[in-house]
């Protein structure tokens, strides 16, 4: 095994801090034989960014700055920014601030540069520098003048009339380029996974970004130009602009935060007029873990247990847009090495990960492929691990439980309401009763629900979550943490996601029963008595460890349940 430097500072650095266990750091140098590049790749991908950098700054005495940190005391000032420039600092992650006491604080990546730290000295002489996260930095620069809308002045006072095609030229004159392109960064800045461009009934444009899965409407440019903005969204993405009949598909990738974004876009005639969604798919997102996540301890557990066993089928069941794929991914990063061969079956494949084979369907050549027919094949490529997107037919799902009780281990969801309801929509599907019995080992329903910014205040519990409370069948505490809202949660009390679950693991007395065709509540009775703990429990421990609020649970957890 070729251990570089590399590889012992950084293992050194992450034991002494008491960020990876000694078994798992050697692991992680071993699966990456001395690569220093994909170890370090590998350890980003296992330890807490902030955590990770917090070390480091301990390490080279300087100190660490969580910038959304909601009581961090540093705010933004343009007279401040002016003095620099601009794309200097988006290429050096630079980000000058003030504090309480109006002193200048610039933020930083690498505080070591002998020609930022000169350049940055020649403009702020009293400055003090701080490391800070990348993706943080770049955030924040992105954020800085986007909610005014940049357009020429001659343009917001003689708008050209609305235009019946959506053709146009998109070229780095036009101005509302750089507005569209600002969106795209913006949205990324504020957590967006989807931006929402619609057309009102007055033809007014619609901006929304969807931000911990809630939309929030953006400011727009004056009116005259939303059929210029929706061509230049479908020009970067790669669509017929002179086509408005007929739905769409495109694709395009930027650069954000630091970071390269890729975008799924879709495109639909509507009655107000062409309505496109962009999905951005940030890397960022796939590299959360478990406990990230917030997985009670007891899931955790079962969770692994299920990951690491050699064959058996883990299936997780929720709405779209419930965090399904995010756990999957969190799962194939617990068992990926170099040891075993991985696959994965997905439509579309939207993020590349170390150490895994992926596989889209439809895409294999001339032929149209479905799961079925890429789940047969990648039987024969000797897979340890298999991923599939989604079960959507007897036949994907019935090779996938033969698979899982011959040798393999078969990670995949599926369109249920709760984890009992995964074995009726498998005997749907007509698969048989003793092969689901004996084939599935865990199964997991999910969704997730805002989490609370640090800048949430403890207070008297109102008499509107004691209602909820009530209703959810639980005793309110006497005070809860309330969302406040501040600049690092866009003033909305809450940043990120959190999981709310519901973990089945199948004992032999619930097998007995899927083998007899028992009810759904027959079922659902023996699960609770073999101690699964009801996804409505799952949420209120969250809002007991404050991590989220009741009103959340009952928005999100409640409905179809």
């Amino acid at each position: 095994m070729n251990v570089t430097d590399l590889d012992r500072a950084l293992a050194s650095l992450c034991l002494d801090h008491r960020l990876l266990a000694p078994a798992r750091a050697l692991a992680l140098i071993e699966q990456n034989n001395g690569d220093p590049r994909r170890l370090a790749e590998a350890i980003a991908s296992e330890v807490s960014e902030l955590a990770l950098l917090q070390a480091i700054a301990t390490e080279m005495g300087y100190v660490f700055v969580d910038l959304y940190g909601a009581r961090v005391g540093l705010r933004n000032d343009n007279e401040l920014l002016s003095r620099a420039d601009r794309e200097l600092l988006r290429n050096y992650s630079a980000l000058p601030l003030l504090d309480e006491s109006g002193n200048v604080i610039v933020a930083v990546v690498n505080p070591s540069d002998l020609d930022l730290r000169a350049y940055l000295t020649e403009r702020y002489p009293d400055m003090r520098m701080v490391l800070a996260s990348r993706s943080q930095i770049q955030a924040k620069l992105a954020m800085i003048g986007t909610t005014q809308i940049e357009l020429g002045e001659e343009e917001q006072i003689a708008p050209p009339p609305p235009v019946a095609s959506t053709a146009v030229a998109a070229t780095p004159r036009n101005p509302l380029v750089g507005w569209v392109d600002n969106v795209l960064e913006t949205a990324v800045a504020q957590g967006a996974s989807d931006i929402h461009f619609n057309l009102n009934a007055d033809g007014s444009l619609l901006l929304r970004f969807r931000i911990d899965g809630v939309l929030r409407a953006q400011p727009t440019p004056t009116r005259g130009r939303e059929n210029e903005i929706i061509g230049i969204v479908m020009n970067k993405s790669n669509m017929d602009t002179a086509n408005q009949r007929d739905a769409q598909d495109g694709s395009f990738s930027f650069n954000a935060a630091g970071r390269k974004i890729d975008v799924r876009a879709g495109m639909l005639p509507q009655m107000n007029g062409t309505s496109i969604v962009l999905r951005l798919l940030d890397s960022i997102n796939v590299n959360r873990n478990l406990t990230d996540m917030g997985f009670a301890p007891s899931h955790l557990a079962a969770l692994t247990m299920a990951a690491k066993s050699s064959q058996g089928t883990v299936i997780v069941c929720g709405p779209t847009g419930s965090g399904k794929t995010t756990t999957l991914y969190a799962l194939l990063r617990e068992v990926a090495s170099v040891e075993k061969n991985i696959i994965t079956i997905e439509d579309p494949v939207e993020y590349r990960l170390n150490l895994v084979n992926q596989t889209a369907v439809n895409t294999i050549g001339d032929r149209e492929l479905d799961f079925d027919d890429v789940l047969r094949a990648s039987l024969r490529m000797d897979p340890d691990v298999i991923l599939v997107g989604e079960i959507r037919d007897q036949l994907t799902a019935k090779t996938a439980m033969d698979a899982a009780i011959t040798g393999h281990l078969v990670l995949t969801t599926v369109h249920a309401r709760n984890t009992v309801s995964i074995y009726t929509r498998l005997a749907e599907m007509a698969v048989p009763a003793y092969l689901t019995a004996e084939a599935m080992s865990l199964g997991v329903s999910q969704r997730l629900v805002r989490r609370l910014h640090d800048c949430a205040q403890l207070g008297p519990t109102t008499e509107t979550d004691r209602a909820l409370f009530r209703q959810l069948g639980a005793t309110a505490p006497d005070q809860l943490l309330h969302p406040i809202g501040c600049e690092a949660c866009n003033r909305s009390g809450y940043r990120g996601r959190v999981a709310v679950v519901e973990v089945l693991v199948p004992t032999p007395a619930f097998r007995a029963l899927v083998i007899a065709r028992a009810s759904h509540d027959e079922l659902e009775a023996q699960a609770r008595a073999d101690g699964m703990v009801p996804m409505i429990d799952d949420g209120l421990r969250l809002v007991r460890e404050q991590l989220t609020t009741i009103d959340e649970i009952a928005r999100a957890v409640t409905a179809g349940i």
